[in-house]
């Protein structure tokens, strides 16, 4: 998100230092249940552990109960959760018979959605507006640069096919950024990278070393099969297609691909106006650790908080239950206007 071309086709440090990026948090809040779920899960599939079975008394009609405990300390590690209860179907009754739980009422399914979308809204809002006094210079842009008008975009063909013509009709579009909101990648050494890939960019080479950002497979795996997923970058084709096609070589994460020569220049700046999608706006959301990317449509941009290397972040599976609520609604913009409050903080900012 910068003011000049790079030399590098990756979006320059100097280029995102014109825009906001939200910075790692010093303190953890406390994750909603989606994301301590995704968590649990992310960590048994990555250090499985052997559960030990607690003896229990068998009694008829009662399934047996285990504790899940962690074979070399004894109980779950501090730094996850509360240890969970399995149903141990070794110990079941003769006749298959035993209490269960009964399914969540669709009231307490959608209360739960509710106060897990709150908490995120809570922290992601709290990261943006706690970057007033630092990024000032980008907010002022955000509220002063000149708009365009719905006409100029009138009798240009969108860069997307129609949604019926790519199987997404119905689907609400998520647009997402890519260095530092995904990815971060440098073209100096970085150690424990997950690619290393190289780049020819106006006849020279570069040897790009890329980290993906915790849950980046989760996330995509998630968001993909609900919404219709397109990167935006403000970064050059020649290296995003490269890594997009290291990550999902089979495009079945992410659907659609833009690029530095898809964002519409504001004074310099790369601004990713929605309306080249060619989408109901209406049913359009941005992902973006850069607020000026989405300068042109402030009630449709869900900030993010910039990442690097940081292994304990957790920022991509927050935005999970904010999404989830989103897509149950016709319009996301009163929403979106409503959680980050973003339109009011540039009301503010002052020069």
């Amino acid at each position: 998100m910068g003011t000049k071309p790079a030399k590098s086709p990756i979006a320059s440090r100097q280029q995102r230092a014109s825009c906001p990026s939200i910075k790692s948090p010093t303190k953890k809040a406390r994750k909603p249940g989606i994301v301590r779920n995704l968590l649990n899960k992310f960590d048994e599939v990555t250090h499985p552990r052997t559960p030990v079975r607690t003896p229990v008394s068998h009694k008829s009609s009662k399934r047996a109960l285990t504790t899940v405990h962690d074979v070399n300390n004894g109980a779950v590690p501090k730094a996850l959760f509360s240890p969970k209860f399995q149903v141990n179907t070794d110990l079941l009754d003769q006749d298959g018979d035993g209490l269960m739980s009964p399914p969540c009422s669709p009231l307490k399914k959608r209360e739960r959605m509710e106060a897990e979308c709150a908490e995120s809204v809570q922290s992601i809002k709290a990261h943006l507006w706690g970057l007033v006094e630092e990024e000032l210079d980008s907010f002022l842009f955000m509220k002063y640069a000149p708009k365009l008008d719905d006409k100029v975009f009138a009798n240009k063909k969108p860069y997307l096919p129609p949604q019926r013509d790519c199987g997404m009709e119905g689907r609400h579009t998520l647009v997402l950024d890519l260095d530092e909101t995904l990815v971060h990648c440098s073209v100096d050494k970085v150690e424990d990278c997950d690619a290393i890939f190289p780049v020819t960019f106006n006849g020279d080479q570069y040897k790009v070393y890329m980290r993906k950002r915790p849950f980046f497979e989760v996330f995509l795996e998630a968001v993909s099969r609900d919404f219709e997923v397109v990167i935006f970058t403000a970064s050059q084709q020649c290296y995003a297609d490269k890594l997009l096609n290291l990550v999902d070589p089979e495009h079945k994460l992410i659907h659609h691909r833009l690029f530095r020569h898809h964002c519409i220049q504001v004074e310099g700046n790369f601004v990713k106006d929605l309306r080249v999608l060619g989408r109901n706006l209406a049913t359009t959301m941005i992902i973006d650790n850069s607020p000026p990317a989405f300068t042109n449509q402030v009630e449709n941009g869900i900030p993010i908080v910039s990442w690097y290397q940081d292994k304990q972040d957790s920022e991509l599976v927050k935005t999970i239950p904010v999404l989830q609520k989103l897509r149950t609604l016709r319009d996301v913009r009163p929403a979106i206007k409503k959680y980050f409050m973003t339109k009011k903080l540039l009301q503010v900012v002052k020069m």
